[in-house]
Formats: structure tokens, sequence, C-alpha cells
């Protein structure tokens, strides 16, 4: 049975991965390049570390869902699209707000997120399971070395 790492190394990685996102985006990207002030960065910086931290836990669990049990992906593949379909929302709507993207733009944007993402999580889905699959399922009888059906 394969070994999954422990949740306080999941956390670690998962603070150093916000910490870099907090430093280029927030700090780099929209504060350094767009020149918003940091006090309007602080709402949608805190929403997003809090998708981050709530999305954390489920990440965790749908990956070492998928590894302990026969190679399922699917919870994966919905945990990664709630959470970025949660975050494209919440920059959409902060961009809006900030007025970065105009009203007309925005209610696009909406809809072509919320046709486009989830039917992609779906395609990512079947594509993983064709080009890579998961060296846990066991599909059918295989035919081992000698010939002979397993």
């Amino acid at each position: 049975m394969p070994t999954f790492p422990g949740w306080p190394s999941w956390c670690l990685k998962g603070l150093g991965g916000l910490l870099i996102g907090v430093v280029v985006l927030y700090c780099g990207v929209f504060h350094l390049c767009l020149r918003i002030p940091l006090r309007q960065l602080l709402a949608p910086l805190l929403l997003h570390s809090l998708l981050g931290v709530l999305g954390g836990p489920f990440l965790y669990w749908s990956l070492k869902h998928e590894t302990l049990s026969a190679g399922d992906r699917r919870p994966f593949f919905l945990a990664v699209a709630v959470i970025g379909l949660l975050g494209c929302l919440l920059l959409l709507y902060y961009g809006w707000k900030l007025g970065l993207v105009s009203g007309t733009d925005f209610r696009g944007l909406s809809v072509t997120i919320l046709i486009v993402l989830p039917p992609g999580a779906v395609v990512g889905y079947y594509l993983a399971e064709r080009i890579y699959p998961s060296p846990y399922r066991h599909r059918g009888s295989q035919v081992s070395d000698t010939g002979k059906r397993a």
C-alpha cells in the first residue's frame, strides 16, 4: 500500500505556497504593477487566504483518497474545480469592484467562467485517465510476465 505525507508537512507546503502567492500576485502584480493601494487589496487577500486555508484540507483528503483507494481521481478533480471556480470568481468580483473590469465585462466573464470551468474539469479528468492511467487501478484480469492470466 502506498504511503501519503502527513498533515503537518502538507500544511507547511500549503502555507509556503500561500506566502509565495501573496508576495507575487498581491504585492507584485496588483500593488506594484497595477498601482492598487494595499488597503484596497486587504479584503480580496483575506478571502483568497481563507479559500486556501479551507480548500487545503479538501485537497489533502482528495489526494489521500486517490492514493489510497485504487487511483480514483474524481475527488481531486472536484476539489481543484471548486477551488479554481471560487478563486476565479473572487478575482473577477474584486477586479470589478476596484474598477479594473467594467460591468459589461464582469457579466460576460462571470457567465464564461461558470460555463467553461465545470466542463473543463470533467474533460481534464477524462484526459488524465486516458493519458496517465493510475498505477493503482486494476482493470479486469491482466496477463502476467509468464503469459498466464493473473
